[in-house]
């Protein structure tokens, strides 16, 4: 009986570690895309600089 517990207990701690695993991953790719996509801004307006 306390071994079923137990092992339920592992269960849930294995499902929130994922889950923050994933959020992590989400988060870093939030950033990525956003450097990405700040980068690009500064290449357009970079040569929209040099086109004038």
């Amino acid at each position: 009986m306390r071994h079923g517990r137990g092992s339920a207990y592992a269960i849930v701690a294995v499902i929130l570690k994922i889950g923050h695993l994933t959020r992590t991953i989400e988060d870093d790719f939030d950033y990525l895309e956003n450097e990405v996509s700040g980068e690009k801004m500064l290449y357009q307006n970079f040569v929209l600089f040099f086109h004038v």
